[in-house]
């Protein structure tokens, strides 16, 4: 079996269909980001470059994301259908597009925000290439966003020459860009923020080639970094955008990738001699607990005879023997009856025992009944003389227990 890849999928900006050309790179198990070559193609492209069943991670474009700020009321539940429509109701005159159309998401970690980040795109057009993708094969493991509103502000550089833009993130701003081309040389990507929560450092990522167009920029840390390198960053640390209505999508698409992949274990001929190894392996073991089974109750018939012989050879008066333990013990019961011995479940061996074990400071009791081997003491005291009592008890082989209204003192293993 090919283990699954781990892909990395770009969606177009334009609507699913046959013409759609979707960039994909792939990731090692570890989430290394592999050498070249990326593919940039149609779905069905995509299915013949990589297995079938190929996990993704589904990374939205930066410019088909919107951010929003919102104040959310407490007492809302994560992924559940009043948080959704809570947010719908308070973006509903922020989105442009009617807000049944969109997707949202809030931001991770949201419950410890005052406002927190709320990212908005088209419902249907998102929903149309995860059809495309799923129909040849490729299975959703999360959908993120190319960029985020970060904590540490920063900046890429995407395009070249006259399209080159520049985006910016910020936890304070959002996301949001300006085109290259509009900068003067010696103007700093700091000056597009607000005087008021304006950062005192910028780090800029972009490919070397554009990099030339900042050397001067002022209060920034220039990062030459190789195409697509920000994709790996997204696939670890994106905020995952598969919640509510789309998270339920992807989880039972999810559950249906996992049944077919034990159907293909269960019937796949790849799959055949582990599944006769794992047959054989199972009637194995059933033999083997069989044979112990068998074993065990042997043991236990011969030790059963063993006790019945014993019985009748000790007391060859007992007609038949059913329970050999439990009537070699009632016959020697008899036996000290009729020798005039006591047993030590008898009232007066009992009384001795409590007698004996009973501190001198302990007042005494003030009732006594005896039945059916249970010997019931009223009125002693709840105290720490009783403890020493009931451990004394104990040493002689009896049962120190205490009841609703009184004590019990029974033969250890009795009633």
């Amino acid at each position: 079996m090919t283990l699954l890849s781990r892909l990395v999928i770009k969606l177009p900006l334009a609507q699913a269909g046959a013409d759609a050309a979707y960039e994909v790179c792939q990731l090692t198990p570890e989430g290394q980001a592999m050498a070249p070559p990326y593919l940039n193609g149609s779905a069905a492209r995509l299915a013949e470059a990589w297995p079938r069943d190929a996990l993704a991670t589904l990374m939205l474009p930066v410019a088909a994301v919107s951010w929003h700020r919102v104040r959310l009321p407490s007492g809302l539940k994560p992924d559940s259908r009043r948080m959704e429509a809570v947010l719908r109701g308070l973006l509903e005159d922020a989105l442009l597009d009617d807000v049944g159309a969109i997707h949202l998401a809030l931001q991770d970690g949201w419950r410890e925000l005052e406002q927190p980040w709320v990212a908005a795109c088209k419902r249907q057009w998102l929903l149309e290439h995860l059809a495309a993708l799923e129909a040849v094969g490729v299975g959703l493991e999360r959908v993120v966003p190319e960029l985020w509103p970060t904590e540490t502000p920063q900046a890429f550089v995407f395009g070249d020459d006259e399209q080159a833009q520049l985006w910016l993130c910020d936890a304070a701003q959002g996301v949001w860009y300006w085109p290259l081309k509009q900068m003067d040389a010696c103007e700093s990507p700091l000056a597009l923020w607000p005087s008021a929560v304006r950062p005192a450092a910028l780090v800029v990522h972009a490919l070397p080639s554009t990099l030339a167009g900042l050397e001067a920029a002022a209060g920034c840390t220039l990062r030459a970094c190789p195409e697509r390198a920000h994709w790996l960053r997204a696939a670890r640390e994106g905020w995952s955008l598969a919640q509510f209505e789309l998270g339920r999508h992807v989880a039972a698409r999810g559950t249906r990738r996992w049944a077919r992949h034990g159907a293909w274990l269960l019937r796949g001929p790849a799959w055949r001699a582990a599944r006769w190894g794992l047959l054989a392996l199972a009637l194995t073991w059933l033999a083997g607990l069989n044979a112990v089974a068998w074993k065990l109750r042997a043991d236990w018939e011969l030790q059963q005879t063993q006790w019945a012989q014993m019985v009748r050879e000790t007391f060859p008066q007992v007609p038949l023997v059913v329970d050999a333990p439990l009537q070699m013990a009632r016959e020697l019961a008899r036996l000290r009856q009729s020798a005039g011995e006591m047993a030590n479940d008898d009232m007066v061996v009992m009384l001795s025992a409590l007698g004996t074990c009973m501190p001198p400071a302990m007042s005494p009791a003030t009732g006594y009944e005896y039945a059916n081997r249970v010997l019931r003491v009223q009125g002693l005291p709840a105290a720490a003389d009783i403890s020493a009592l009931s451990r004394c008890l104990a040493e002689r082989g009896y049962a120190w227990r205490a009841g609703d209204v009184d004590w019990s003192m029974t033969l250890k293993g009795g009633q």
